[in-house]
């Protein structure tokens, strides 16, 4: 397997056997000592370390396709690939969710794994179906800036029929087998919509069933997918779009950038950020993928004007917001005062 993985083997014997004989075969794996109890003291030591970190958050409303953007980015961590499940109500897949033990330690492998100099995630709420995120990576993920993703409604549509429809019809179809998934499939999107029947209200609530057993029949005899579209449109603009709307105006003065998927995709390939101070665009930096991947000790920016060539005069608030961006890009120079110094 591509996976990282760890070498945990019951007796010393066996694991000193099986890890030359992995190694011989071209794979190594990580050996940890101690048993099960040090493995997951290695797994939360790992997400502790790597959570200080500087990350940057992917965000918008529901069918924007921030996962998308996480999984093509180099320094990406799929939480919700991770957990098996994609965060809304209608987020379970066919794969069981692991115990959070299980997902803890298999996201301390991811973490390790790419060992990146920043971190690229989705804007996720504390819960993914029925894993939270460990708390010191939850912690920094309240601290980070947002990159919001806003399609047009009509692509988000499509992007969320392909996902939640043809992909899970698809899929519960090949697992169970076409009358056996179909039960599956109608029961999958049903409880969907239960596990959100109060905060829709009863009456609406009756609204959307009647309207998705319409929907299931008209896809049950043409196939076409496109009759869900009579409940998930509303759905979105009464109940998902305005419940992100409200959790994003609490995070407004984070926000760096903001762009259709293709626009927000080119923007993280080149790094381009923005440092809000006070609310303020303050810098705006241009970053190449290959600089930062490298190691670049510059990178060409502008400040009001100022020439590129030259160091940066900030203070020290200022310095916080760009190494919180680019983690090491920056070394801060103090005047020997606390109003600022050089980078």
């Amino acid at each position: 397997s591509t996976q990282a993985k760890t070498l945990f083997p019951y007796t010393t014997l066996f694991r000193s056997i099986s890890q030359a004989w992995l190694k011989e075969a071209g794979v190594d794996y990580p050996l940890i000592r101690g048993g099960y109890k040090a493995l997951r003291q290695t797994a939360i030591q790992v997400t502790s370390e790597q959570s200080q970190k500087p990350m940057v958050l992917i965000g918008g409303c529901t069918g924007n396709g921030k996962t998308l953007l996480v999984k093509q980015h180099a320094q990406g961590i799929d939480l919700e690939g991770l957990a098996h499940h994609r965060g809304s109500s209608f987020g379970r897949t066919l794969t069981p969710q692991l115990s959070q033990a299980s997902f803890e330690n298999h996201l301390a492998v991811e973490l390790l794994k790419k060992d990146a100099a920043r971190w690229v995630l989705e804007d996720e709420g504390r819960m993914i179906g029925s894993n939270h995120l460990p708390e010191c990576l939850r912690d920094r993920m309240a601290e980070a800036p947002i990159v919001v993703v806003e399609d047009p409604f009509d692509v988000r549509l499509e992007r969320l029929r392909e996902e939640y429809f043809d992909h899970m019809w698809a899929d519960f179809s090949a697992a169970y087998g076409e009358e056996a998934g179909w039960k599956e499939y109608s029961e999958y999107l049903h409880h969907g919509l239960f596990a959100i029947r109060r905060r829709l209200g009863l009456q609406r609530y009756a609204e959307f069933t009647a309207l998705l057993d319409s929907a299931l029949l008209e896809q049950q005899r043409s196939g076409s997918t496109e009759a869900h579209f009579s409940w998930l449109a509303p759905l979105l603009k009464d109940y998902y779009d305005p419940m992100y709307g409200y959790q994003l105006e609490k995070k407004a003065e984070k926000i760096m950038y903001r762009g259709t998927y293709g626009e927000v995709a080119d923007w993280m390939e080149h790094h381009r950020l923005a440092v809000l101070v006070d609310g303020e665009q303050a810098l705006d930096l241009g970053i190449a993928q290959q600089d930062l991947e490298a190691g670049a000790d510059f990178v060409d920016a502008v400040v009001d004007g100022f020439p590129a060539e030259n160091d940066i005069r900030v203070n020290h608030k200022e310095f916080k917001q760009l190494e919180f961006l680019i983690g090491e890009q920056f070394v801060f120079s103090p005047d020997g005062d606390d109003a600022g110094g050089w980078v």
